[in-house]
């Protein structure tokens, strides 16, 4: 598959030593773009209207930025400790799909169902019965872009449960549109989407998020609600990153400060090279099924040093999605 690299997530760490000689990681990811932080993507151009997509940087700096850092708040004293200059976690950021047509909006007349409107049936009376209407197609990919070793180490911190895949959803009512993962394959010419299944190891390799998003997913941009007529429509994407199962979800400073640094814990892979190995049951190995939690916490940050930080790049693409066809109703 052929990725898209229109902006760039960079991952930075910044080590800082704690006070039982472990190393605090920090994790920030840039999104860069044009001069005021926009997003920059691909745009979806029609004869009636354009769709583009931005990150707000004006009324929120971090907007755009992914903080795998020190949990939100005072901290609790516990063994694992950190920096004060590490920065907090942020784990989300949203992005602004953007639907400006030329004519413009105005209520009644010309809302959004109008402009993506393809054609209608009716009956014999002159009576519609169903409506087609045009989709916007949002996929956002987020990979490794390293020479060969694409894909590898975040697929690998999933398996591990150091981490989890991302997720996305559109902002809205209480049941928001969500977006799936899906397979990604092209010909040369032609991207087709298959629906991937339920493995999450793999899908950070071989798959991307994916929605079409449909008229009623935006919302028309009116000044005040006595105004009729507006120029822009939006729908908000929020993409969220997450902690894995090794740590229950929690921040790792949160997880580990609550075990004992002397016990023991089971895991059931470890990192060996370039490649993961199943763990041995001799606790004097370093790579023994059975670890210490001061040991596990060790390795993650290690891990978190080593290889995340490989050069990932994200984007957002958008196109014109499948046809959707809404009955009327009786």
């Amino acid at each position: 598959m052929k990725k898209k690299t229109m902006a760039i997530l960079s991952i930075v760490l910044v080590v800082a030593l704690t006070a039982v000689g472990f190393a605090a990681w920090l994790i920030v990811g840039t999104i860069e773009g044009d001069a005021q932080g926009s997003f920059i993507s691909n745009q979806f151009e029609d004869k009636y209207f354009t769709v583009d997509v931005k990150f707000d940087t004006n009324t929120d700096a971090n907007n755009g930025k992914i903080i795998f850092g020190t949990p939100t708040g005072e901290p609790d004293e516990g063994w694992l400790t950190y920096a004060d200059a590490d920065a907090e976690e942020k784990l989300t950021a949203t992005a602004t799909i953007e639907f400006k047509p030329d004519m413009g909006f105005k209520k009644g007349e010309r809302e959004m169902a109008y402009y993506l409107l393809e054609s209608q049936t009716k009956d014999d009376e002159n009576v519609v019965t169903s409506s087609t209407y045009r989709t916007i197609r949002v996929v956002i990919d987020i990979f490794e872009g390293t020479g060969t070793t694409n894909y590898k180490w975040f697929d690998m911190g999933v398996e591990l449960g150091y981490i989890a895949n991302p997720t996305a959803k559109v902002v809205k009512d209480s049941t928001p549109p969500e977006f799936v993962w899906k397979k990604a394959t092209t010909d040369g010419t032609t991207t087709t989407y298959a629906d991937y299944g339920t493995s999450e190891a793999e899908k950070f390799g071989t798959g991307v998020l994916f929605l079409e998003l449909t008229y009623d997913m935006f919302e028309i941009q009116y000044a005040t609600n006595e105004a009729t007529e507006a120029t822009t429509a939006v729908a908000e994407v929020e993409i969220t990153f997450d902690w894995g199962t090794v740590t229950g979800g929690d921040n790792p400073y949160t997880y580990f400060n609550e075990k004992n640094p002397r016990e023991n814990t089971t895991v059931a892979k470890y990192l060996n090279g370039n490649a993961l190995a199943d763990t041995v049951e001799d606790a004097t190995d370093a790579t023994a099924k059975t670890i210490r939690y001061k040991d596990l916490a060790s390795r993650m940050i290690s891990y978190l040093r080593d290889h995340v930080n490989t050069g990932l790049q994200f984007s957002i693409t958008l196109s014109e999605g499948a046809k959707k066809v809404v009955n009327a109703q009786g």
